[in-house]
């Protein structure tokens, strides 16, 4: 019975550390280090600036709202940016309205950004549904309150990075307070992994590949729900959290607490 009691109370132990340690560590739904995000590359040839659209791509496989059967994937959707848009710089909200309904708000304006080629989309949803469930926020001095809000709030998430002389959109999956982390994918990493960057918590720069690059904006789209109409609903499950872990040391101290009382 000694010997029982020793190793649950180990357990509890090491339980404790690792409470401890993902508390302050959220993802998106359905997302851990190891599963559930998405990352869609460029292939460098004729989108080198679409970092925007591979963010959008991202999320929009992400959250559920497909085009088709065919346009249901990352790299799908991607192509599918590719074939009706020219190689410039963008946004993610533009590329996501465009997706609902058709329509790309900077037709026209080519000095500021990148222009449809081709007219045959016209929209798989409406504009009405895409106002419902976009979301877009500057990040100021409390940019951490207002991504953590983002990510709990359970939303497809695209980061923009600035620089003097550029821009830069990534595809958020997560973020760690006390460790100043956040959790990205990159279309321009030649890799599909998720990947960790250090950012300053006192002035929004973010370390982002040996380079500091300022956080000055995020883009999310809700998840598509049942009380939407669309071709099919996101896959995935929910991610344990750590209330799950702490539910289960509850369970375990319950346990060791009953032991010990039937030994006396």
């Amino acid at each position: 019975m000694k010997k029982i009691s020793i190793v649950l109370l180990a357990m509890l132990f090491v339980l404790s550390i690792a409470v401890a340690a993902s508390a302050t560590q959220v993802y998106v739904d359905g997302v851990t280090q190891a599963t559930g995000w998405l990352d869609v590359n460029k292939t460098w040839i004729d989108d080198g600036l679409l970092c925007w659209a591979a963010s959008a791509s991202n999320i929009l496989a992400y959250t559920g709202w497909i085009g088709a059967p065919d346009l249901s994937s990352t790299n799908q959707i991607f192509d599918d940016f590719k074939a009706h848009w020219n190689n410039d710089v963008g946004t993610p909200i533009y590329a996501i309205q465009w997706w609902f309904d058709g329509v790309n708000p900077m037709q026209g304006r080519p000095l500021i950004s990148a222009q449809l080629t081709d007219f045959t989309h016209t929209g798989f949803y409406t504009t009405t549904l895409f106002n419902d469930n976009i979301r877009s926020a500057v990040l100021d001095s409390d940019f951490e309150t207002t991504i953590s809000h983002y990510v709990n709030g359970d939303v497809g998430i695209s980061l923009k990075i600035a620089w003097s002389t550029g821009s830069h959109f990534l595809t958020l999956w997560g973020i760690d307070t006390a460790t100043d982390q956040i959790f990205i994918t990159d279309s321009d990493d030649d890799g599909t992994v998720l990947q960790a960057y250090a950012y300053d918590p006192t002035t929004r720069q973010l370390n982002y590949r040996g380079a500091s690059r300022l956080m000055t904006a995020i883009y999310g789209l809700e998840l598509w729900g049942a009380d939407d109409p669309g071709p099919t609903p996101r896959p995935g499950g929910p991610v344990p959290e750590p209330n799950t872990m702490l539910l289960l040391g509850s369970g375990l101290l319950g346990l060791w607490g009953a032991r010990k009382k039937f030994k006396k």
